[in-house]
């Protein structure tokens, strides 16, 4: 028995997408922050993570790309923030995931 597996829908990539996007140490940590401020500049999100600059723009524009935070130039200090509420929904859902039933 085979199973055929139709191509997935523009939307369904854009979930896919955002799943991946979160599914990374890095970027989820920078998530966190994210959600607990308005905005953060990259060299807020080093002194935090201890993570070297070059690995957190990496990331940060896996994240922009993915449509998940935007961008905003502050003179020389690029400020990132969570592009909206759907995405403080998502990190809700996944920091309160059980993995078993109580």
């Amino acid at each position: 028995m085979s199973i055929t597996v139709k191509q997935n829908s523009p939307e369904q990539e854009a979930v896919f997408d955002l799943l991946k996007a979160v599914a990374h140490p890095v970027r989820y940590a920078i998530l966190k922050l994210l959600n607990q401020k308005e905005a953060i500049c990259v060299c807020d999100l080093q002194h935090k993570l201890e993570i070297e600059q070059a690995v957190i723009s990496q990331q940060l524009k896996r994240l922009k790309s993915a449509g998940v935070v935007t961008a905003t130039r502050k003179g020389r200090y690029c400020h990132y923030k969570l592009t909206n509420g759907n995405v403080k929904n998502l990190l809700f859902a996944v920091q309160n995931f059980k993995y078993y039933d109580e």
